[in-house]
């Protein structure tokens, strides 16, 4: 029996709730009061702190932002004087209000970034835009406004316990003329007009200023592009961090750039857009990097006008928006005498939780996933009971903003038939990884007297919905009573964090039993060493790549910082390592601490870099290669291509790819690349554990900038050896990669199609690194029967330690399953003096366990 559900005003659940809002909104004095204003398409922003009203933009005076909305907007807050007004850069959506303001309210001064500008993109005449703006300069002149450009780096006085810092002005810089009284400067616009012939992308003109009121922070971007946000990235990295970001130009494709999003990394952006505008803003693939970086979104086309008050600790968020509300009623999807499904709907996107018992609320299930279809699942409930529930639903950006409801349900009783169950559900896997396939498995039996045929058996995540369903199995039959069957099942999760798996009988479309198991999934580590003077991973060359890497194979990069360096416990659960070019060396500790993380399946990539200016340091790559017993060395030269070249000669286009492994790239531009070469210092040829993954076509060449011997060169022109600029090697356990340029530069990473497949390579080659964490025993096997091919002894020797020790550690896992017909077949037809030293060593292992009594001998 089910109760119909009413919206909870009293009694319990009213102060419950009460005490969870007031708990979330528990706030001092206000420090700062910022208001993004909806003003259609266009920007206006209201900043309010204890002593001054400062006014960011003021919308488009073609849609009457000026008179219309901003006015009326000040009238009703009381605010009768506007200290600062600043115009973000010359387009007409951002300063066009301000023509019918000055009239109409005092305004204490403007500051603006540049007066000149091209209408749009670079090399456009003088426009509309231009033209007004003239007028408001007029106008603020008129009235003896100051009217200023602020200096780079300086602090504006907007208040005390506040500070508002300019990180970029337009460009290029302004000179203000000499006066004898600094404290009344000059009033006229720039006297240092950017000449017509350089006329700029007005967006690109755009101030960028970062306001903080205690732990909180806006930074504040008008419509800055790429070239604006990379200025401003390597200027003021380390100051860009900040809790709401004004998303640059309206959530454009052409701003937002992946080092911009990973210097700022805001828990929350907001996007001043109109509805259903014609620009297309803000453009879908802008949304979906927000969304990779958990970042909140409001947006005025959607929320209206959106207002925030902070004491410096807390900030809290509301909007002209319907508030949160509950659609219609709730809805029971499925009750079983041991589970049940509940979903509803709400206005907006919000975080769902349940509360739930017998009589009382012991149990409860909560899902953090911004969504207006909430459905969860609950099980190992008793038959025949009667359970009372609460459902919340809280606006996944505005905390204070708390829904729920109350009702109950009854699980129908235990059909007097037994029916087939779910005895057990379980994964082997040690750590569950996302975007990585896992074992789960389901045990069925079958308590009835006589066959059951025609099950089905489904797996959710989440709840137990249509579109959570991940995996299923039908025509699945048990014979007879007592029966069990074991179902197993390949799993892939897609989210990060603890998940809740259900598994689900069904017999002719009807819930028959479920169960379910909690587990936690995490994302593939990838470190990348910060501490050997390289920086590009603190100045946002990597930002590209990460971002890639983690939304197409659920990697995480993490950094190893200068004061940590390399040691042996750095690369717990590491999926790979990377290596960018360094400029110290590694010390035999740390070469040991990577050869450690080889030999138990862990894998590197190394980028180098030309040796243009003898900036190169190759030698400490080298020095860690031979450390951890690789045939691959980096060489002191420049790769060049007078045909194929993206300015020349530092960007070669790449389009030969001798390996299978880089299969489907056609190409790919190495920067700065240098060549590779073998251990002996020459030619790099492939073998059977090295392959060659790119290298120049027939006119490639080098060049020796130093004028020294110390660089092995190729055949020019008609290369006997095709220059190698990245290959790959299978060191038995571990797994390494060697390329000449850095092509993890955020160049590849950008919209432009013209920089080949950095992006689609790099996915190729981290793939098949990290498979050697996969390597079974009889893969290490054949790895060691095959170092009786290798030339070099010391080679053989540190390949040979890397392989016996993760063999080793495989060995013992087998021996503790019980799995010794396993460890036979990994020799099978395996046969040298390498291989019967491994089965020495394993036979030593089982000797020492013997004499412990912790084990017995066996033949294989």
């Amino acid at each position: 029996m089910i109760r119909r559900q009413k919206q909870v005003l009293g009694g319990f659940l009213f102060f419950f709730i009460f005490a969870l809002v007031f708990s979330c909104c528990s706030f001092s004095a206000p420090l700062a009061q910022v208001t993004f204003i909806d003003v259609g398409q266009g920007d206006s922003i209201l900043i309010r702190t204890k002593e001054k009203n400062i006014l960011i933009d003021a919308g488009d005076d073609r849609f009457n932002t000026g008179k219309g909305i901003i006015l009326p907007l000040l009238k009703k807050l009381g605010i009768n004087k506007i200290d600062t007004a600043v115009i973000s850069h010359p387009h007409r959506d951002h300063f066009g209000g301000f023509l019918d303001m000055i009239p109409e309210i005092p305004i204490g001064e403007f500051l603006y970034s540049a007066d000149y500008q091209s209408g749009g993109d670079a090399g456009q005449t003088a426009g509309g835009d231009e033209q007004l703006y003239k007028k408001l300069v007029a106008l603020i002149q008129a009235k003896n406004i100051p009217y200023n450009v602020p200096a780079k780096g300086s602090q504006l006085n907007w208040g005390t316990g506040v500070t508002a810092e300019v990180l970029r002005v337009g460009f290029p810089p302004y000179t203000p003329p000499t006066h004898s009284n600094p404290t009344h400067p000059p009033t006229s616009p720039n006297p240092n007009p950017l000449p017509p012939a350089l006329k700029v992308n007005a967006n690109e003109l755009s101030l960028i200023i970062k306001f903080t009121a205690g732990k909180t922070s806006y930074v504040f971007t008008g419509d800055s592009e790429i070239n604006a946000e990379t200025q401003v990235v390597s200027d003021f990295r380390d100051k860009l961090k900040c809790t709401v970001l004004k998303s640059p130009h309206h959530g454009s494709r052409t701003s937002s750039s992946n080092a911009f999003m990973d210097a700022v990394q805001p828990e929350y952006a907001v996007i001043s857009v109109g509805k259903d505008n014609s620009y297309g803003h803000p453009n879908q693939e802008t949304l979906d990097k927000y969304a990779s970086y958990k970042i909140k979104v409001f947006r005025t086309d959607e929320d209206g006008t959106v207002d925030t008050v902070t004491d410096g600790t807390q900030i809290n968020f509301s909007s002209n928006q319907t508030p949160l509300a509950f659609v219609g009623d709730h809805q029971i999807l499925s009750l079983t005498n041991n589970s049940a499904t509940l979903a509803w709907q709400t206005n907006k996107l919000s975080n769902s939780q349940i509360k739930f018992g017998i009589g009382t609320y012991t149990e409860s299930r909560l899902i953090l996933e911004a969504t207006a279809s909430h459905a969860i699942s609950v099980s190992g409930l008793k038959p025949d009971t009667s359970y009372q529930f609460i459902i919340f639903s809280r606006d996944s950006r505005i905390n204070n903003q708390l829904i729920a409801k109350e009702g109950e349900f009854k699980t129908p009783a235990t059909d007097c038939n037994p029916l087939p169950k779910i005895s057990n559900i379980s994964t082997s896997a040690k750590s569950i990884y996302f975007k990585r396939p896992f074992k789960f498995s389901s045990v069925l039996q079958n308590p009835a007297s006589q066959e059951v045929s025609g099950l089905r058996l489904e797996i959710y995540q989440k709840s137990i919905i249509s579109e959570n369903l991940i995996a299923s199995k039908e025509g699945i039959n048990l014979p007879t009573a007592a029966t069990s069957n074991k179902i197993d099942f390949d799993l892939n999760v897609s989210q990060i964090g603890k998940v809740e798996l259900f598994a689900v009988l069904k017999k002719d479309s009807k819930i028959v039993d479920t169960s379910s198991l909690n587990i936690v999934v995490s994302p593939k580590v990838v470190w990348v060493d910060c501490a050997h003077g390289n920086k590009d991973f603190f100045t946002g060359a990597f930002s590209g790549m990460k971002l890639d890497l983690f939304k197409t194979l659920g990697i995480e990069f993490h950094s190893i910082s200068d004061n940590r360096g390399i040691a042996s416990n750095t690369f717990k659960e590491a999926f790979s390592l990377i290596i960018p070019h360094p400029e110290t060396a590694f010390n035999p500790t740390e070469i040991s601490a990577i050869h450690d993380y080889l030999s138990k399946g862990g894998s590197v990539m190394l980028f180098g870099q030309a040796n243009f200016k003898d900036t190169s340091h190759s030698g400490f790559l080298n020095d860690l290669l031979k450390g951890i017993g690789s045939g691959i060395r980096f060489n002191l030269d420049e790769v060049c291509d007078p045909t194929n070249n993206v300015g020349f000669p530092w960007g070669v286009v790449i389009q030969k790819f001798p390996s299978s492994i880089a299969q489907g790239i056609s190409k790919i531009i190495a920067r700065n690349s240098c060549s590779l070469l073998n251990s002996k210092m020459e030619g790099l040829t492939a073998s059977k554990n090295i392959q060659i993954l790119a290298t120049g076509d027939e006119d490639s060449y080098e060049v020796n900038g130093t004028q020294t011997s110390d660089s092995w060169v190729y055949a020019s022109h008609t290369p006997i050896l095709p220059i190698p600029v990245v290959a790959c090697e299978d060191l038995g356990a571990g797994r390494v990669a060697c390329f000449g340029g850095k092509l993890y530069g955020e160049k590849s990473y950008e919209r432009s199609s013209s920089d080949g497949q950095n992006s689609d390579f790099n996915r190729i080659v981290i793939s098949w690194l990290m498979q050697a964490k996969d390597k079974d025993l009889r893969s290490l096997i054949i790895a060691a029967s095959e170092l009786e091919f290798l030339q070099d002894p010391e080679l053989q020797s540190i390949r040979y330690e890397a392989i016996k020790s993760r063999a080793l550690e495989l060995f013992e896992i087998d021996l503790q399953e019980n799995s010794q017909d396993l460890i036979k077949d990994a020799f099978n037809g395996q046969s040298g003096q390498t291989v019967d030293n491994l089965k020495n060593d394993f036979k030593d292992s089982l000797l020492f366990k013997k004499i412990h009594d912790e084990g017995k001998l066996f033949d294989f």
